[in-house]
């Protein structure tokens, strides 16, 4: 392992570390900054997906780019039509902002989100798609005017920004959380999760199908922000919904 490497993986595990002691999302973006900030890049933007009834302001989480930016994007609209975020729900993996496909001509739309984008000068960023059991829920926009990106930064990137991204949403709907309410079902069914069932043998037991099974797991995810069944699970103990 290169020095270098050394450097700023214990950089990163030092920020998961940290994490939990972080009481405000302004606290998790200057962490971040800490161990990407001397790569170039200082610009972060965490959110959901927004439905086609959503601004996308609902669904942000935690942004810091540059106010004139944000202002345009938010009154624009351009979260639809953002060729990024189209990508970011279509694969599980990093990638290049720029890297995301559009076609000029059919989607004038996405080509003018591009060109804007290129007068601000931040068309350098990383997106980083945050994956569930039903798909991709959100992402993180990591960016700068001149950041260095490598696929070791692009690594470095996607670790950290999957925790800041769970954190966060924590701390920017603490009442979300405190609201969320699971069925008896859903939580008899998140308890046999947590004995490490899968679905079917969960249906089995319970004398219902797989999808029924899928179909309560996955509400009572998105009742409790969570992305995937093992956070689901924590979440559920946490907060006495469930035990174990």
């Amino acid at each position: 392992m290169s020095r270098g490497r050394f450097h700023y993986e214990r950089d990163a595990f030092a920020f998961i570390e940290a994490l939990d002691r972080m009481a405000s999302p302004e606290q998790a973006m200057d962490g971040m900054h800490g161990v990407v900030g001397k790569y170039g890049f200082e610009f972060f933007c965490f959110n959901s997906f927004a439905q086609p009834h959503q601004k996308f302001e609902e669904v942000m989480w935690a942004c810091r780019v540059p106010p004139e930016w944000l202002k345009l994007y938010l009154e624009k609209d351009y979260a639809h039509d953002d060729p990024s975020i189209r990508m970011c729900k279509k694969t599980v993996h990093p990638f290049e902002w720029r890297d995301a496909a559009y076609d000029p001509e059919r989607e004038p739309r996405a080509a003018e989100v591009v060109k804007r984008a290129g007068e601000f000068n931040l068309t350098n960023a990383i997106l980083v798609p945050i994956p569930s059991p039903s798909g991709c829920i959100g992402n993180v926009w990591v960016g700068g005017y001149r950041p260095e990106i490598n696929e070791q930064k692009k690594r470095l990137i996607h670790l950290i920004s999957l925790y800041a991204f769970d954190r966060i949403h924590q701390l920017a709907a603490p009442s979300e959380r405190r609201k969320a309410a699971l069925t008896g079902r859903q939580r008899e069914i998140l308890t046999w999760i947590a004995s490490g069932k899968s679905a079917w043998e969960i249906g089995e037991i319970l004398n219902i199908t797989k999808r029924t099974v899928d179909e309560h797991a996955q509400t009572a995810f998105r009742r409790l922000g969570a992305a995937n069944r093992v956070q689901a699970v924590a979440i559920a103990l946490r907060d006495h919904l469930i035990e174990f």
